[in-house]
């Protein structure tokens, strides 16, 4: 496993529920499978030399995300890559086909188009008198052009305007809220992916001091969340270890489209912020944070 993680004590932390699908499926950590793993400190540069070191060691499989697993894929065409939440694995080059990947990689992807477009709705819906929206992305990220592209569409459909930021540094995140600070956007987007996970922190107490509502991972101190859910994603990865592991070829397992997606709403930081939510999202919500 390679992962952005600041440790690997956080990228363990987010190992359970795959952990849990393969017990499962008959498997025990420590006695059937064990974890290589290789963490990036936050820096995804750090990835193809970190990629190098994990091939040489010649493990079954890979376990990644597309930003991680672009970087396996260009040191391996031979071991299998079981890919967590693309958002389009075709266009990162990553598959020839989502039914037939014809390559070492196969996995989940994450229906990044309809995702963008339904955190966008979900911005207006909770603050249907915004006007304008920003959003901070990482310029490296594998992912950032189909997100901007996806956010763009559902934002013009929506007639508002969007203001893109590029974060990669803490001083960037500090500008880019000072930028908010006089421009006062509507609300803010946040591409969790490349180094922006790294800055949560800092995106996070930038969000509590302008009380700006964001629709994001929760750990960017969002009011709101609509994403796939990374614990149904990573047992689910489990399956598709297993299929490999009994001899099926990555090249013929179809990419599955991830299901299970989260609609959690902070019901703190709603109150902090002073916004009402909507009637019509509560009814909707599957998690609610006090």
């Amino acid at each position: 496993m390679l992962s952005i993680s600041r440790s690997e004590t956080e990228a363990v932390e987010t190992l359970k529920p795959f952990i849990d699908g393969m017990r499962d499926r008959g498997y025990r950590l420590g006695e059937d499978f064990i974890f290589e793993i290789r963490v990036s400190g936050g820096d995804p540069q750090r990835f193809p030399a970190l990629a190098e070191e994990l091939v040489a060691l010649k493990p079954d499989i890979f376990i990644a995300f597309e930003t991680n697993g672009r970087a396996l894929a260009a040191k391996t065409t031979d071991i299998p890559i079981v890919l967590l939440n693309s958002i389009d694995p075709v266009a990162a080059g990553l598959v020839k086909s989502l039914a037939r990947p014809g390559t070492n990689v196969t996995g989940m992807s994450g229906q990044g188009d309809a995702l963008t477009a339904k955190q966008v709705e979900l911005l207006v819906e909770a603050v249907p008198t915004a006007t304008s929206i920003a959003m901070l992305i990482d310029p490296l990220w594998s992912n950032r052009e189909s997100y901007v592209r996806y956010a763009q569409s559902a934002a013009e459909a929506k007639h508002l305007s969007l203001t893109i930021i590029h974060v990669q540094e803490v001083d960037d995140v500090k500008r880019a809220f000072m930028q908010f600070e006089k421009q006062r956007p509507g609300g803010l987007l946040v591409g969790s992916g490349g180094r922006t996970w790294t800055l949560r922190e800092t995106i996070r107490e930038g969000v509590v001091r302008l009380r700006l509502p964001v629709i994001g991972h929760p750990a960017f101190g969002s009011l709101a969340s609509y994403r796939i859910s990374d614990s149904a994603t990573w047992y689910e990865a489990a399956e598709f270890v297993d299929r490999i592991l009994k001899g099926a070829r990555p090249a013929d397992l179809p990419v599955r489209q991830a299901t299970k997606i989260e609609l959690v709403v902070n019901l703190k930081v709603a109150r902090e912020f002073g916004i009402k939510v909507p009637q019509s999202i509560l009814l909707r919500v599957d998690r609610e944070i006090e």
